[in-house]
């Protein structure tokens, strides 16, 4: 028996775009769309060849009409193209690690930065399609990056925050501190933030060259987001609330509840996914209740408990991606699922 409700909101990166979710599941290798006004799902893509693997994907990305999959323990890069119906994949080294975890956006181009890689990968979208980079590098290890003009800053989680020049292909090492960093978020043309994993923000300031600790926290976080002059702060461990932060006095944080439900007491890892920032609104995972958040510029909570269609026979699973490989859609084979947005390449 089998059924994607279970766990399948812990994949850490997502799009939100008008109101179109996009999301591969942490324990499925299917390219998912949620529409959040009419709270229907679709399954786009069956995109892996073992349906029921675990952590594939751990980033997706937007460039144009292109949604880019930025493998962990994938063996490849998938492209799908959402209006030509067209999908392609890049193969890479196998590795026992995750191989990636930071993206970042620069004008047509998507960039990923290894973890357990040597190679940085330049994706670079034009009329002729996806052109396809392989950079070397010696220095990997990255958890999260911000781009800032005409560099882009990582930060890895032994302390160190990272300048690369894209036009170079050149790393830099800015600071490196007693820290176990996490997170980097963007607060200003000259500032960002850092979240470092024992709970503590450092601001750093680009035109000082200044990394300072702007404070301690009392609670863990899995993620951030700024927002207007506040920090949006999400807990490791609890789904049951928000803390909001004043950047400019961070010592006494607001608390936003989240009506939360039953949670799933079998999800042990983080309770919330990375936010993401779409028309002025916050959007991130509940992972352990399953739902997700959307927080408006009044602090405003809206839940979407996503229905998934129920995959009782692991056969019909089979008969399902056999069918697209084919060029047919086996609608009268599942039931409960929406399958307008299956395409026949594969």
């Amino acid at each position: 028996m089998k059924s994607l409700k279970k766990m399948i909101w812990s994949q850490e990166k997502f799009i939100v775009e008008g109101r179109e979710l996009w999301f591969v599941p942490y324990s499925a290798g299917i390219l998912c769309q949620y529409d959040l006004d009419s709270r229907n799902m679709s399954l786009v893509k069956v995109i892996s060849d073992d349906i029921d693997s675990i952590d594939r994907y751990v980033g997706i990305d937007k460039v144009g009409e292109n949604i880019i999959l930025t493998p962990s323990y994938s063996d490849d890069i998938s492209i799908y193209n959402c209006n030509r119906d067209l999908f392609c994949k890049y193969h890479l080294p196998k590795s026992t690690a995750g191989k990636f975890f930071s993206t970042c956006i620069l004008d047509d181009s998507v960039y990923m930065f290894p973890f357990s890689l040597h190679t940085i990968i330049r994706i670079q979208f034009g009329s002729d399609g996806p052109e396809y980079e392989e950079i070397p590098t010696e220095v990997n290890e990255f958890i999260s990056c911000l781009q800032k003009g005409n560099s882009i800053f990582l930060v890895r989680q032994t302390g160190e925050l990272y300048r690369y020049d894209y036009r170079k292909n050149n790393f830099s090492l800015i600071k490196k501190i007693d820290a176990v960093f996490k997170e980097i978020v963007n607060i200003s043309d000259d500032e960002f933030l850092i979240l470092d994993s024992k709970g503590a923000f450092y601001k750093y300031s680009v035109s000082m060259n200044d990394l300072s600790k702007l404070c301690d926290c009392k609670t863990v976080y899995h993620g951030i987001k700024i927002r207007e002059g506040f920090v949006y702060a999400f807990p490791e461990q609890s789904g049951e609330y928000i803390d909001k932060y004043n950047l400019e006095d961070p010592y006494s944080p607001e608390q936003i509840e989240i009506n939360v439900g039953e949670p799933d007491v079998s999800w042990k890892y983080h309770a919330f996914s990375r936010a993401f920032t779409f028309d002025s609104k916050i959007y991130v995972m509940n992972v352990k209740n399953q739902c997700l958040v959307e927080i408006d510029e009044k602090d405003s909570i809206r839940e979407y408990n996503i229905e998934f269609p129920e995959l009782e026979e692991k056969d019909k699973i089979e008969l399902l991606r056999a069918g697209i490989k084919r060029g047919s859609v086996l609608e009268n084979r599942v039931t409960g699922m929406d399958l307008k947005h299956f395409i026949s390449a594969i």
